[in-house]
């Protein structure tokens, strides 16, 4: 009777101990790109960069995909700031190419060479991930005037975060 006991009671702590295992975790995906804003030449208009990248892990087994953080630094050339820029939006692309906004920033200052945008969609994005990639598109509204434009324009660099939740058994 104990020896029975004893190995029921194993049984049900090994099944416990399998069903407590599942447990959602977060994985980070990162990945940062440079793209050149150009000396504007005539009426002043927005600027638009679109860029495609691939996620290292597959999202589409995920619980859910979300945009963590970016940040948006100056690049080149040395010794210029954020200060050209009046807003700057970031969207995610579908495959219909409709756009989603999911971080922007305005409000630059002079002397300011970084700056985290604000989160402006929380919503899961699978929906916008084919192939294990995401479509991105800046759109870069410079200030109207008072900002000393080099002749070969300014480079931005954007860090971007994805934040993966999977269900880990």
């Amino acid at each position: 009777m104990t020896r029975a006991w004893t190995l029921s009671a194993a049984v049900v702590v090994a099944i416990s101990s399998i069903a407590g295992c599942s447990s959602l975790d977060e994985f980070e995906d990162s990945f940062d790109t440079e793209f050149t804003v150009p000396k504007p030449e005539g009426p002043l208009m927005p600027f638009e960069k679109t860029k495609r990248f691939k996620l290292e892990n597959d999202p589409n087994d995920a619980e859910s995909v979300r945009f963590k953080e970016a940040r948006l630094s100056v690049a080149a050339p040395a010794g210029k700031d954020l200060a050209f820029l009046s807003r700057i939006e970031v969207y995610i692309r579908d495959e219909a190419d409709a756009l989603t906004l999911v971080g922007e920033a305005e409000g630059f200052r002079s002397g300011e060479t970084s700056r985290d945008l604000q989160i402006a969609f929380g919503g899961d994005l699978r929906p916008f991930v084919v192939d294990q990639r995401v479509r991105l598109t800046w759109i870069v509204y410079p200030v109207a005037w008072g900002y000393d434009w080099p002749e070969e324009g300014v480079t931005l660099r954007t860090d971007v975060t994805f934040l993966i939740n999977a269900d880990i058994f």
